[in-house]
């Protein structure tokens, strides 16, 4: 039986083929600004207003890691420093979904961020460089966690 799932696990990986088409695909996606509008707000809305809109959908992603901030004493914090904790975010987009990246290093997590996107790795690269450096000038907060370094852009297995 074991064997059965592991050549089945095997199957569901996709060659490399067809992993670049999907990276040349997510990169185009992820270059157009109104790629992630809905039909409804196409020519209704401004870029402005729909960046707004999706940046609270990515509220989502910030609400647990912001009550693990709170909950957090400076041991907590250390320990997951010293212990090189991560926290693995995939898909970056156009980063919309982002604000946690302070409650994550103020927790003692390093982001590390996975994308099957050159466009939005770069993105994510960029942006979580910033928060690093703006969390680091904060001297009110505890230490974040050490810079994430790189995005990464990983393979793609079917679900």
């Amino acid at each position: 039986m074991l064997e059965l799932v592991l050549e089945f696990r095997r199957a569901l990986v996709l060659s490399l083929e067809h992993q670049q088409r999907l990276a040349r695909r997510w990169d185009r996606i992820n270059s157009d600004p109104g790629s992630f509008v809905t039909r409804e707000r196409r020519g209704v809305a401004t870029l402005e207003e729909i960046a707004i809109e999706n940046t609270v959908f990515g509220f989502f992603a910030e609400k647990p890691i912001h009550h693990l901030r709170e909950r957090s004493t400076k041991a907590d914090v250390f320990r997951r420093l010293a212990a090189g904790k991560k926290i693995l975010a995939f898909g970056y987009g156009q980063g919309w979904d982002s604000g946690w990246l302070e409650n994550a290093g103020h927790t003692g997590l390093q982001t590390c961020w996975i994308d099957i996107s050159s466009v939005a790795c770069k993105g994510a690269t960029e942006e979580t460089s910033t928060a690093w450096e703006k969390m680091w000038q904060d001297s009110h907060f505890l230490p974040p966690a050490p810079p994430p370094g790189l995005s990464r852009r990983g393979p793609l297995h079917s679900p």
